[in-house]
């Protein structure tokens, strides 16, 4: 099941370690957004398995007041059927 597939966080970090676990030796973790978060938690539950870590868009303190409400306003329009510019 792809990741994006997952809906609860223990989902997506049981698909994680299952992809982490397949390899033999050290893995290269890329996250980007809430992928980073997964990818920092089972970076940190798998140091001895882990390569390099590579996190984009992510920020261990959340998202601000200002991103929050951008990425609510894009899920409406979308939902909506507007076009998006970007």
């Amino acid at each position: 099941m792809p990741l994006q597939w997952a809906e609860t966080l223990e989902q997506m970090l049981a698909l994680t370690q299952d992809r982490v676990d397949s390899f033999e030796g050290k893995v290269n973790l890329v996250g980007y957004s809430m992928g980073g978060y997964i990818a920092s938690l089972v970076a940190k539950a798998n140091p001895d398995k882990i390569n390099a870590l590579t996190l984009i868009g992510y920020d261990p303190n959340g998202l601000d007041k200002q991103e929050l409400s951008n990425r609510k306003l894009l899920i409406k329009s979308i939902a909506n059927g507007q076009k998006v510019p970007f």
